[in-house]
């Protein structure tokens, strides 16, 4: 699952992710993310912008974390002039954090790393 509201960076994921040979689903904003969330099958990963309309990075990784099922979800938060305190909150939630703008090719191999946990 993919959350972004910059449709020039969701393209670019999506492009990124399908090239890989993965499914990819898309929201475009917090509410539709917690929609998702709330009633979709549980995802392996989720990359999340920091900054979203509605509902932001931290509150989307607050609500996979609490969601049963979703306890094992891995989820990478691409930060965009993210504060210190809300990327320390993120990573002891245990996400991943990847600074803005980000190598595609660096970000496809942590995606691929997270993926094995699951067939681990």
């Amino acid at each position: 699952l993919i959350v972004e509201d910059d449709q020039s960076m969701l393209k670019l994921l999506v492009s990124i992710f399908k090239r890989e040979g993965l499914a990819v689903h898309t929201c475009a904003d917090g509410h539709a993310a917690m929609n998702f969330i709330d009633t979709a099958p549980v995802v392996k990963i989720v990359l999340l912008d920091s900054l979203l309309p509605y509902k932001n990075g931290l509150q989307l990784l607050q609500h996979i974390k609490n969601k049963p099922g979703w306890d094992r979800t891995s989820v990478i938060i691409m930060a965009d002039n993210m504060l210190e305190k809300d990327r320390i909150a993120a990573i002891k939630a245990g996400a991943e954090v990847v600074e803005k703008p980000f190598n595609p090719r660096e970000l496809a191999a942590k995606v691929h790393r997270l993926l094995q946990r699951w067939n681990a």
